[in-house]
């Protein structure tokens, strides 16, 4: 392998200083130059590997970040998922941290569902999970909890912001007038509670 080679290689050069006598010289040099040859081929190769190696390590820790990503993230809203939820739960109250929680449902979600069939529901879910995200801070967890219910954690903060915060976005949705996008059919007013 690579040691012997290099092995090879010292001794050679080491016979190379300690020789008078040209010919041997020419014999021995050209002994260094095919290990010498070896080496660089071999080094070549492994540099190449090394870089193949960096490139499915990259690619690997890309993928694992896309894995924890999709993990706590839920595909249709965008939004924080339940186990974000329970997470950030969990942090602030060993902590002892103060902080605000604001349960909303959407009211006769079902109805939308029923009369406009899932495509429209689900466009209505992350309309409302646009709301969501656009009137709160960037240090609130704001998750879809279940089908239709989400929740929102506002670290440091009180009972009357909290409350605030909850009804302004209560009016936020209910400001809002949907209509279908492929037939300009009215969704109408949809509220949340």
């Amino acid at each position: 392998g690579f040691d012997e080679h290099s092995d090879a290689l010292d001794e050679h050069v080491g016979k190379l200083a300690q020789c008078s006598d040209p010919r041997e010289a020419l014999q021995i040099a050209t002994q260094v130059v095919k290990e010498t040859h070896w080496l660089v081929r071999e080094s070549k190769s492994l540099a190449s590997e090394t870089r193949a190696s960096a490139q499915d390590i990259e690619k690997f820790k890309k993928e694992l970040e896309r894995a924890r990503h999709e993990g706590t993230v839920d595909s249709l809203t965008g939004l924080h998922n339940r186990k974000t939820f329970d997470d950030v739960l969990k942090r602030l109250i060993e902590n002892d941290a103060p902080f605000g929680l604001i349960l909303m449902d959407i009211d006769h979600f079902k109805s939308i569902n029923d009369q406009h069939g899932h495509l429209i529901g689900d466009r209505v879910l992350r309309q409302l999970a646009k709301v969501l995200s656009s009137r709160t801070r960037a240090t609130d967890t704001v998750t879809r909890y279940g089908g239709e219910e989400f929740a929102i954690i506002l670290p440091n903060t009180g009972l009357a912001d909290t409350q605030f915060v909850a009804e302004k976005l209560r009016t936020g949705i209910g400001s809002s007038n949907m209509r279908r996008t492929d037939n300009g059919a009215r969704i109408g007013t949809v509220t949340a509670s």
